[in-house]
């Protein structure tokens, strides 16, 4: 087990327990077999950059594999909660307690935090960079609510391979099977939040009556 990949690991875990711009290519970098996989129980399909691992937790049950020779992670971990928010509104709040009680969690500075729609569903991104070991690397996480489901999509890899196109190509890759409804983004990327709904005005005065 590699050092990025017990991070990553320990990063997933803590966000299941506490939720219930592409770079140019190194030219050292090594090249990356693209395997697709579908998880019928997990209900999602996405590219992964070698052989593909499946393991379950106490908590969730989690999908990575790691480029050959490279000290990366590239990973999908999925939970199934008690109930599910009852408006996008208090979704992506509950999203950003997640993502707060993470980072806080785990001692990270969260940067480029980004609340978007994954489709039709409430979705959150962000990145951090953390020191494993003597290596300094980067990571970048999503976090999906479908429904009871919780869905987390992250890649982390040494900051000096220069990865982040194919950590991209993962991200993308990544769809949630079962009809339209199931709401998956787009080749552009994802799309920002709707701004909450504005405050109903004050009623009219009756005819009569001071205003205050």
């Amino acid at each position: 087990m590699n050092l990025l990949w017990k991070v990553a690991m320990a990063i997933a875990l803590a966000a299941m327990t506490g939720g219930l711009a592409i770079a140019q290519e190194d030219a050292d970098a090594p090249a990356v077999q693209w395997k697709t996989f579908t998880s019928q129980a997990g209900r999602f399909t996405a590219k992964f950059p070698g052989e593909v691992k499946v393991e379950e937790k106490p908590n969730a049950v989690h999908t990575h594999a790691s480029p050959k020779g490279v000290d990366a992670d590239f990973r999908v971990a999925y939970t199934d909660r008690a109930g599910q928010e009852a408006s996008l509104e208090l979704a992506f709040k509950e999203l950003r307690r997640i993502r707060k009680a993470t980072c806080e969690g785990q001692g990270i500075k969260p940067a480029d935090e980004l609340d978007f729609l994954f489709g039709d569903l409430p979705a959150c991104q962000f990145e951090f960079t953390k020191d494993v070991g003597d290596t300094k690397a980067f990571y970048r996480m999503r976090f999906i609510l479908a429904g009871k489901r919780f869905y987390q999509v992250l890649y982390g890899y040494p900051s000096e391979q220069a990865m982040k196109a194919e950590g991209e190509l993962f991200v993308k890759s990544f769809k949630i099977n079962g009809g339209a409804a199931a709401g998956n983004a787009g080749e552009d990327g994802p799309v920002p939040a709707p701004p909450a709904p504005p405050a109903p005005p004050a009623p009219a005065p009756i005819k009569g009556e001071v205003a205050r």
